[in-house]
């Protein structure tokens, strides 16, 4: 493939120490407003977290936009896809289900786990389809690439100018039937709150399971920050009984 893509396409495996076969395997996309972060943000709660639900879990990073290296959509979503596609590919050297993988995302992560399981064109670059993804928790995010870049225009450089490609970014635009079951967090001002409620609804309303967290209580990092934290009420609960649910066989 290309080499730049290959260079940001990197991710890290974390197997539990008990050995095991054909576990599932949760896939963990980090936030960062598409342009900062990186595969190691936030994940030393999650491993525990997930290992305790008897998974392999996966930390994968993609390209990110920068003010000079043109990277833009739809880069970001082609390198989560490559991912999915390799851990899928080899999850059984890596001790996992190949039907069991499960995309989790925060924030543009969230956005970006959300975009591979309703927009078919970059899962079908590898022979995949949406149902192939065994089960979506996509964590306060939105949905429609216009309304992100008319809030604020910094995210042209992330989602260009033009109305097709914010169509073609928009998980909104994409809803059909024979997706996978999606959890989503809705938390923030009440246009990010509707923006949530109305793609679960549209989940729903096109045949799909579709499940809401309300996160109204927690900032936008602590959504991610709470997942697998000691003591935490709001978030893993439910995570925990998502992921359970999705990875019984």
């Amino acid at each position: 493939g290309d080499p730049a893509s290959d260079a940001m396409t990197l991710l890290d495996v974390y197997p539990p120490e008990a050995p095991g076969c054909l576990r599932p395997i949760v896939v963990w996309v980090h936030g960062g407003a598409w342009s900062v972060g990186d595969r190691t943000n936030r994940i030393a709660d999650k491993i525990p977290l997930f290992h305790g639900l008897g998974a392999v879990f996966v930390s994968i990073d993609y390209r990110l936009t920068s003010a000079t290296n043109g990277v833009q959509h739809p880069d970001h979503v082609v390198d989560v896809a490559a991912a999915f596609a390799w851990v899928r590919e080899h999850a059984l050297e890596l001790g996992g289900d190949p039907e069991r993988v499960i995309l989790l995302g925060h924030s543009a992560g969230a956005h970006l786990v959300a975009l591979v399981a309703t927009n078919p064109r970059f899962l079908a670059m590898h022979g995949l389809a949406p149902r192939d993804v065994a089960c979506v928790g996509s964590y306060d995010s939105e949905y429609t690439a216009s309304e992100i870049v008319m809030r604020d225009a910094a995210y042209e450089a992330v989602f260009g100018t033009d109305p097709a490609g914010w169509e073609d970014a928009s998980p909104s635009a994409h809803v059909g039937p024979d997706l996978p079951p999606f959890q989503l967090a809705c938390r923030g001002s009440g246009p990010r709150v509707a923006q949530c409620e109305d793609f679960a609804a549209a989940l729903r309303d096109a045949g799909n399971e579709a499940s809401s967290i309300d996160a109204s209580a927690l900032s936008h990092e602590e959504v991610n920050e709470r997942i697998g934290a000691a003591g935490d009420t709001v978030m893993t609960p439910f995570v925990v009984d998502f992921v359970t649910r999705c990875a019984t066989p």
